[in-house]
């Protein structure tokens, strides 16, 4: 038994495989770039807190080779800025207030509002875990005194807010 295929016959079969492997390579480029996204959003849901443009200002710390003039002109913004309060907000990753006055040795309450703990970091070997929907009180030791410390949350790589330290 001969099976007889015509060329018009067998064109459409080519033509309907390639249609159908396209769709499929259509749709499996959609559905991960879809589930990437999402996972994404699921994983990392507060990965870039955007602050104010006139915190961003402050957050963005003069570089150690920078003018003593440009150090003490950011200096003095951060010391007008700065704020007195019962505690630090760390909800969202961005310190609220995001400059907050505190006194060397003394205990800083810290309070995280957010579903999931988050991890402050002063700097390699001083890191505090805030629980989720908790506060911590913290003594917290600036070794070099007063002054101007940044802190990060969540190793984000950027600066979630500042401390002035007072003596």
């Amino acid at each position: 038994m001969k099976l007889r295929i015509n060329k018009s016959t067998l064109f459409i079969t080519i033509l309907s495989l390639i249609a159908v492997g396209l769709s499929l390579a259509i749709g499996y480029k959609y559905f991960t770039m879809v589930s990437t996204q999402t996972e994404k959003q699921i994983v990392t849901p507060q990965a870039s807190p955007t602050p104010d443009p006139q915190e961003a200002v402050l957050l963005d710390t003069p570089l150690q080779d920078a003018s003593e003039a440009e150090k003490k002109k950011h200096f003095q913004k951060v010391i007008e800025y700065a704020k007195e309060a019962e505690y630090l907000d760390v909800s969202g990753c961005k310190g609220k207030p995001v400059v907050l006055f505190v006194t060397n040795e003394r205990p800083v309450k810290i309070v995280n509002n957010d579903k999931s703990a988050h991890t402050l970091s002063l700097n390699k070997n001083a890191r505090y875990t805030i629980p989720a929907k908790s506060s911590e009180e913290y003594l917290l030791t600036f070794a070099e005194g007063p002054g101007v410390y940044g802190f990060g949350c969540d190793a984000l790589g950027t600066t979630a807010g500042l401390f002035v330290v007072r003596p």
